[in-house]
């Protein structure tokens, strides 16, 4: 089928059903009443979310391809994507922040039992006042990046590994996405990533 006869190609058909799916999750969440927010439904639905995104992001280089040629629909498209990221951004940080307060209010039980009582920060950081630009895998964008991303989110002692992989995990795009998507949600795991990141674009002779 032709783009430009006004009919949808196969993977622009492809890419709807993709947005439609990933959107689902966003939709499904907001309908889920507060009794039914726990470390489980929060892990839960946040791996879901990075998995419809993964495949929402895998075909839309080849959408933009199949679109080349008509430039109202990829506009469209474009608009659409664009709307969807900043929505992925949002709502995958979201979900991290719930993951890690229960997990947080988790230790705070255990502690209060053996014991050990430690306080829970009633002023722990939003991560959405954090902006963090995105790094889209090319290595002169790297260094940039990396210093901001180190000063905004790897240095904040405030938050955990599970917020700073969420994050890490929403600012990255390409090749860079792709060799940290593997990564389950935990707080080991951050530094697994990041280690990874660092290892492939510190390369001094790759970014000169």
């Amino acid at each position: 089928m032709s783009t430009s006869s006004g009919t949808d190609s196969a993977i622009t058909v492809l890419q709807k059903h993709n947005l439609e799916e990933f959107l689902k999750v966003i939709r499904n969440f907001k309908k889920d009443g507060k009794t039914r927010h726990s470390e489980l439904h929060f892990q839960t639905k946040l791996e879901v979310l990075n998995r419809k995104w993964k495949t929402y992001e895998d075909n839309h280089f080849s959408a933009n391809q199949s679109l080349a040629q008509t430039k109202e629909l990829l506009q469209k498209y474009l608009t659409k994507y664009d709307e969807a990221e900043a929505e992925y951004k949002v709502c995958s940080i979201e979900f991290a922040e719930g993951l890690s307060e229960f997990r947080k209010r988790a230790r705070h039980t255990n502690d209060s039992a053996d014991g050990t009582l430690q306080s829970v920060e009633p002023d722990a950081i939003r991560l959405e006042q954090i902006k963090v630009p995105t790094f889209d895998g090319t290595c002169p964008a790297w260094i940039s990046f990396r210093d901001l991303f180190k000063s905004l989110v790897h240095d904040n002692g405030r938050l955990s590994g599970v917020q700073k992989l969420q994050y890490l995990r929403a600012s990255v795009k390409g090749e860079a996405s792709q060799k940290i998507r593997h990564l389950n949600m935990s707080d080991v795991n951050y530094f697994a990533a990041w280690d990874l990141l660092t290892k492939r674009y510190d390369n001094r002779r790759i970014i000169a």
